[in-house]
Order: C-alpha cells, then structure tokens, then sequence
C-alpha cells in the first residue's frame, strides 16, 4: 500500500521527521485500519480502553465440539455449573456471527469480550447467538452489530451481565425462550433495546435502555419482569403487546421519551406496575388499553407522574380505564428527593448497584442514581 520512496543521505532529517508524523497518524487510525480485517487470532490489541486478543469466530453445535475446542485453546473450566468453561478476552470480528452456539447444555461464560458483527442487513444473524442452550452467563463484554446484538432462540437459564450493546436491530433478542436474565447492561442506539417475542419468565432488571427506537417492545410471551431500568430518551420507551400477561413492572424511571413511556396494548392482562417513575414523556406518560393491569399496589403505594395534579387518583389514559389509586407527584422541585429516596429504599433492599449518572430533566441537572 505503501511507496517506496528512493532518498539520498542529506534529506535523512526531512524523512525522519516525515516519518514521525506518518507513524502518529497511523497510530490513531490503527484501530480503523483493523477493524477492516477479521482477526486472525493470537496478536493484542486495545480498543476502547480494553485489551483483548484477536481471535477468529466461534461456532459450536454440541457439547462434545465445546470440550475439544475448549481442550485445543486451553479454555479454564470443565462445563459443570462450579466450573463453566471460561471465554475471555477476545475481540472478535465477523460478517456474521461472532459467538454462534446451538444445541449447547453446558455451562459456559464469555467474559469481557470485544464483539464486531457486521454482516448484510438480510443475513438475519448476530454478533451473539444462542440457539436451543442453556447456561450461558455473558458477562462485561462490548457488542457491536449490523443486525441482533444478543440473540436468545429456544434457549433457557441464561444471563446477560454488565454488558454494553449498540446494534441496527435488537440489542438483546429473546424469542421464544425461558428463564432469561438481563441486568446491569446499557443498551443503546438499537430499532429495539430488547425485543421479547413468546417467551416466559424473562428478567430486565438494572440496566440503562437508552437512544433507541423503542426501549422495550414485547409480545405472547408471560410472567416477564422489568425492574429498576432507566428507559430515556427513546422514541418509544415500554410497549408491551399483544397477549402479554402476569408480568411485573416496577422501580423504572421512564423519562423523556418522544413517544409514550408506558404503553400496554390490546390483550395484555394482569399486568402489575407500581413505584415507577414516568415523567416528561412527549405523546403520553403511559397508555393502557389492556385488561385488568394494576397501577398501584392496592393498599397504598402507586406511581409518580409528572402530569399528576396533586389531588385525587390518577386516570391512567388507554380504553383499559385503568387507575392508579396512590399516584405521587413527580416534578422538577422534588425529582432530586424522589430519586434520592428510591436508592435508599434499593440499597436498603440490596437491590441496587449502579454508579451515579447525571441526568438532565426538563432542563433541570440533577443526580439520578440507576
């Protein structure tokens, strides 16, 4: 790529301070120039501050595979729940699947990981894939993608922990699976931050859900929870569907979304929301059109809304009807208290364990801790 250039011995000094300069540009545009390649495994490299080693993409299709390439690579761990097979520090590059796991039973972690899919809009595919497995614990890793970020398919008792996910499409994907735990994660700059298609017993909880299209979009799948987000800033923030039921929503601060903040569709039921905080949000606060959904806790505790008058019940807008009994006014005076007060009542439930960001409310800069 390079010419190679012929130089006499008195322009030496001029070269040498050429070449300096060349070797700074090229330092900074090191990382652009190597994310043009597929890693071709084993050299070090730092990107964003982390310092992985390159490594080609990983597909496994059984637990035998897993164990021979886990034996070949000198992966720590032997598949059993006390000691999983231990992935690490890899940056991986793709047109297609970065990790791609089928028909896997054992007990794996994929651990501070650097991930880069970008495969053709119509590939249909993502930088993670876990299809028809169990016990996968990701954990602090970095994924970029072209398509899904995370995708979960007729998988079960999988985790998803402290991980930062920016992708065109879902950030996270659970479709039709089981018993998924999202937590302390920031997913951002998504279509969807998490899609939940037909599946039971999915957890959001603790993670940052932000610059999306839609935070969080679901559909036919029960028993979900979504607890203790921050969902900002998206053009959608929690749109739960069609035939979604006996979910448990509770502890998130939905602000300044362009759309709605909360809005439960047509055929969704028994849905319970409670010490949540809705603010700002520019179409509406929430929307129900469900069927017999909760908004309070039914004895004395309900939601906070930035549109509540201060006096009486709050009518929640959709056809549902629906009522929260116990609303609290959230406001530009007391958001800095209320927020405040929720970390206690986390910390003091152990259920709290973010770092304080700075948010900024209606022009109002206050400390939310999330």
């Amino acid at each position: 790529m390079r010419d190679v250039v012929k130089v006499s011995s008195h322009q030496t000094a001029k070269i040498f301070v050429v070449v300096v300069v060349v070797m700074a540009i090229a330092s900074v545009g090191f990382l652009m120039i190597v994310l043009d390649e597929t890693p071709p495994g084993g050299d070090i490299t730092t990107i964003e501050g982390g310092t992985y080693t390159q490594h080609p993409p990983i597909t496994l299709r059984s637990n035998t595979e897993f164990a021979n390439q886990a034996a070949e690579e000198g992966w720590k761990g032997n598949g059993t729940s006390s000691s999983p097979y231990l992935i690490e520090n890899l940056w991986i590059r793709s047109d297609a699947e970065c990790v791609d796991i089928s028909d896997i039973t054992v007990h794996f972690v994929v651990r501070n990981c650097f991930l880069s899919s970008t495969p053709e809009l119509s590939a249909d595919c993502a930088a993670i894939s876990i299809y028809n497995s169990s016990n996968a614990y990701l954990e602090s890793c970095v994924v970029h993608s072209n398509d899904d970020g995370m995708q979960f398919f007729l998988s079960r008792d999988c985790t998803v922990h402290n991980c930062t996910i920016e992708a065109s499409c879902a950030g996270v994907n659970a479709t039709e699976s089981h018993d998924l735990r999202f937590e302390n994660s920031e997913i951002r700059n998504c279509t969807y931050g998490a899609i939940i298609i037909g599946s039971v017993g999915v957890d959001l909880s603790h993670n940052r859900v932000c610059h999306n299209e839609w935070g969080v979009l679901a559909q036919f799948s029960d028993s979900c929870k979504l607890w203790n987000n921050t969902i900002s800033e998206n053009q959608e923030g929690v749109d739960v569907q069609i035939l979604c039921t006996n979910w448990s929503i509770r502890y998130n601060t939905v602000l300044n979304n362009t759309g709605v903040g909360i809005r439960l569709g047509e055929q969704t039921g028994n849905i319970s929301l409670v010490y949540n905080r809705l603010g700002w949000n520019e179409m509406s606060n929430a929307i129900d059109d469900g069927l017999d959904n909760k908004w309070d806790n039914g004895v004395n505790q309900g939601n906070y809304w930035c549109d509540y008058d201060g006096s009486g019940v709050y009518l929640v807008p959709g056809s549902a009807g629906s009522v929260d009994h116990y609303p609290l006014l959230l406001d530009e005076s007391n958001a800095t208290t209320v927020l405040a007060a929720w970390l206690q009542s986390l910390k003091a439930d152990k259920q709290c364990h973010h770092t304080s960001t700075l948010c900024v409310i209606s022009g109002l800069s206050l400390q939310r801790y999330i």
